[in-house]
């Protein structure tokens, strides 16, 4: 079967290579299933990881990629699966390496059936951007009426699905960008005010927005000046969640946030997946299943790549203000 591997650390076009490997072994488990991939997603922290820069490094070779969509080839008698079903997997679900190759090992618990009403590619990208905001909005920050949410990197695929999901929920967001043209499409995507950080003085205008009193709820994937000027603009007993660091600089705060006794957290949707109970989990996963089925939420993709083409689709990645995903099809 076809699998992209990388035996050392780097850059993805450069350490990545397609291989032609022997499937995984399966034996009939009701716990697992054997699953063949249609889609798979590339995601931040997928290259992150080829690049040895991500919290965790795995053992080398290694096949990167988290996020997939598929149709089960085999499962064990008892299970709730049947061959044939098409299902998507949650980060942490695959137990045979990565998810860029044609057949993995999947954790039953960690399996979705996928709604009829989304494509292969949907699938693939829904899980960690709907799973992360829905956790943020609704167990972390467990915001309370209309917000607001300042949220950095509002246009990136999970700003996008916060706003979706925020939308539903009439909370509001204050959608913190890098440029004029991404503020305008924020505003017409739903935001209640956008702000392009190529203005400079975002703390100032935050203040401003919040009428000096400082914001209860941020959310930031930057890190750096951006994530420094958000945490600068937090309000009394206000929480700031980093759950990402696009810059790779840290954030830093001046000692009056003792004055504001805000809280700064770190967020990592794998860890939450391990320690929150099941029933917990369930209960966001069947919210986002039902959205989806009610066509009241579009996973975005930008654009699809052939497999082989994994090279074309990386650099495809890069480019900015892509609307939506990239997607590697088996």
């Amino acid at each position: 079967m076809k699998s992209i591997q990388y035996e050392t650390f780097g850059e993805p076009e450069q350490v990545l290579g397609l291989a032609d490997i022997h499937p995984p072994q399966y034996k009939p488990d009701p716990g697992f299933s054997l699953v063949r991939v249609t889609a798979s997603t590339i995601n931040p922290y997928d290259i992150a990881t080829i690049q040895g820069n991500y919290g965790i490094k795995p053992p080398l070779p290694s096949v990167p990629g988290n996020e997939i969509a598929g149709v089960v080839e085999e499962c064990a008698p008892g299970c709730n699966l049947v061959k044939g079903d098409r299902v998507s997997v949650l980060p942490g679900g695959i137990s045979s390496g990565g998810a860029w190759q044609e057949l993995v090992v999947c954790d039953n618990s960690r399996l979705v059936k996928t709604p009829g009403t989304i494509s292969d590619s949907q699938a693939a990208a829904c899980w960690v951007n709907y799973l992360t905001a829905i956790i943020l909005i609704k167990d972390i920050f467990a915001i309370k009426g209309r917000g607001p949410l300042v949220m950095t990197a509002a246009n990136s695929h999970l700003g996008r699905a916060t706003l979706e999901l925020c939308n539903l929920m009439g909370i509001s967001i204050v959608a913190v960008v890098r440029s004029e043209k991404a503020a305008e499409e924020m505003i017409s995507l739903g935001a209640k005010n956008s702000i392009s950080t190529d203005k400079g003085g975002l703390t100032e205008t935050l203040l401003e927005l919040s009428r000096g009193i400082g914001f209860k709820y941020a959310m930031d994937a930057v890190g750096g000046a951006t994530g420094s000027e958000v945490l600068s603009a937090m309000g009394r007993n206000g929480m700031f969640v980093l759950y990402g660091l696009m810059s790779g600089k840290s954030v830093s705060f001046d000692g009056r946030i003792i004055f504001t006794e805000a809280t700064i957290r770190g967020f990592w949707l794998v860890s939450w997946l391990k320690r929150t109970a099941v029933e917990k989990r369930n209960e966001y996963i069947a919210e986002i299943r039902e959205l989806l089925h009610e066509d009241k939420l579009n996973p975005a993709i930008d654009k699809e790549f052939k497999a082989e083409n994994f090279k074309e689709a990386l650099l495809h990645n890069k480019k900015q203000n892509k609307k939506g995903k990239v997607i590697l099809r088996f």
